[in-house]
């Protein structure tokens, strides 16, 4: 099965600056922004090893007035890895022990990024603090107004079903 997802894999933060009421009109337009970003997901379900292996190729087009040397990406998969993540530590506090006791083989993860941008390889680093965030360092920056193509191939374990995605 090889279809193109909608529901997005890698995502990242889509924001806009908090625009000071006090400016006027036109100052007010510059302030105001945000990031351009389309997804295209190439993806094959493997059903009896729950995972999608796929590809995926973002157009991201700098918005900002700043120019970006890096771009940050929630990997979405990879919070229900171990209970060290942001929602491992809620089900902590909400006592969802389905999650808390779950074994490696129930939890989920992405691997097998290799990313390039316009072609070129492109290195990332995972957050200190948080295995499923991502910074991708552009190797050329990406001036305002400019679009650049971010494309990696993924393999997804699929978690059981815990919240918003996996598998019953």
């Amino acid at each position: 099965l090889l279809c193109v997802l909608s529901y997005m894999l890698l995502t990242n933060s889509l924001f806009s600056q908090v625009v000071d009421p006090n400016l006027q009109p036109d100052k007010r337009k510059q302030a105001n922004w945000q990031q351009e970003v389309s997804h295209t997901i190439k993806v094959k379900l493997i059903p009896e090893k729950h995972t999608l292996e796929g590809d995926e190729s973002i157009q991201y087009t700098n918005n900002s007035p700043v120019t970006l040397n890096e771009i940050w990406f929630h990997i979405w998969p990879n919070a229900f890895s171990d209970n060290k993540t942001v929602f491992g530590k809620e089900a902590m506090i909400t006592g969802n022990g389905r999650y808390l006791y779950a074994t490696a083989d129930e939890r989920g993860s992405v691997k097998g990024l290799d990313f390039k941008v316009n072609d070129k390889p492109a290195k990332f680093s995972y957050h200190p603090k948080y295995v499923d965030i991502i910074k991708l360092e552009l190797p050329v920056a990406l001036a305002p107004g400019q679009t650049i193509t971010i494309t990696t191939p993924f393999v997804v374990k699929l978690p059981h079903h815990f919240s918003r995605m996996g598998i019953n």
